[in-house]
């Protein structure tokens, strides 16, 4: 099969424009874990800036906590 001067130039653009995409260059995250319905939940790229560590475990235990009891 011979491959014509415009078939080739449209091959060149289509690898060119897949190369400098944002999604090809973008670095994959991390899956913490997915949904009953297939949404992916992602790592997040920083640590949270508004609360302590101390802070984030106690409302964590206080949601869990109010969940077990009702």
């Amino acid at each position: 099969m011979k491959v014509t001067a415009k078939v080739a130039s449209r091959k060149a653009s289509k690898a060119v424009s897949r190369k400098g995409s944002k999604v090809a260059s973008r670095k994959a995250s991390k899956v913490l874990g997915t949904t009953f319905d297939g949404v992916r939940i992602l790592k997040p790229k920083g640590r949270a800036t508004h609360f302590t560590v101390s802070e984030l475990e106690a409302a964590i235990s206080r949601v869990r906590a109010a969940r077990s009891s009702g």
